[in-house]
């Protein structure tokens, strides 16, 4: 049984989930969402006007191969800084990954800059100092192999607890309060997630160099070593960081009720 099965959901959530890239769509997200009874809606931010945050309980924001400092060419960067600073004063969960986590920490007022190495590939992360009693740690396993795919990194903003660390990128994780979570790793990556990606980063595979870039092969193989452990660690910390927390601000609220735990819409498989 999923350790995020004792937390019941009361209420389905409203999710907004911005796609920032054809091929970074939800992924494990979109799969968690349907079975736990949330309502999700993807905007595809290149394309589709932005909604307002106060709309949802909680906005998500995904990867990209471009740079978070790519708003002189790319307008909607801007325009999603000014969705996520609505998200953070009107009280909701944000949840951001590799390039997301890049635009909260711009929103925050932390710099995205290059990274020192190239990271692609499953490698480990281990707490940071202070970061241990987090969400992502008491629901993740207990060796935490995950799928990186970056050449920026993020500065931890101010008022911000550093919660991840790999050999190769210090700050891989951080928290800013109880609602706001920024992951620079990729938990939600399923097997065929990660075959789109070795097709469209075709070339950049060809070119990457380093320590810390494996090879499409091994990328292959991690994932099928290490695909379905992350799915597990992402139904896990939802449960407990957006579930949870949901669930007790929604008290007393009128929204449908999401399946109970342990009905066809428990954890994964």
């Amino acid at each position: 049984m999923l350790r995020g099965d004792a937390v019941g959901v009361e209420w389905g959530m409203r999710i907004l989930c911005l796609q920032h890239a054809p091929h970074e769509g939800p992924a494990a997200f979109a799969d968690w969402a349907r079975r736990r009874g949330h309502d999700l809606r993807v905007v595809r931010v290149w394309r589709e006007p932005l909604p307002s945050s106060r709309d949802f309980d909680l906005v998500l924001s995904m990867g990209g191969p471009m740079s978070a400092n790519d708003e002189d060419s790319l307008p909607w960067i801007a325009a999603e800084i000014a969705l996520m600073r609505e998200a953070i004063s009107a009280g909701r969960r944000l949840l951001g990954i590799c390039l997301g986590a890049q635009l909260i920490a711009r929103t925050l007022g932390g710099a995205v800059r290059p990274s020192a190495h190239k990271e692609i590939g499953w490698w480990p992360i281990l707490p940071a100092a202070g970061g241990e009693g987090s969400a992502l740690w008491r629901t993740a396993p207990e060796t935490a192999v995950v799928l990186h795919w970056h050449g920026e990194t993020f500065d931890v903003p101010a008022g911000g607890t550093r919660l991840a660390a790999s050999a190769a990128c210090p700050n891989q994780a951080f928290e800013w309060g109880p609602r706001v979570l920024a992951l620079q790793f990729h938990l939600e990556a399923t097997r065929p997630l990660i075959a789109s990606w070795l097709r469209q980063g075709a070339e950049e595979m060809a070119a990457a160099r380093g320590p810390w870039v494996q090879a499409a092969a091994d990328l292959r193989q991690g994932a099928e070593l290490h695909a379905r452990i992350c799915r597990r660690w992402l139904w896990n910390l939802m449960a407990s960081w957006a579930e949870a927390g949901s669930c007790r601000a929604l008290a007393g609220g009128s929204r449908r009720r999401a399946k109970a735990p342990g009905s066809s819409r428990g954890g994964p498989t």
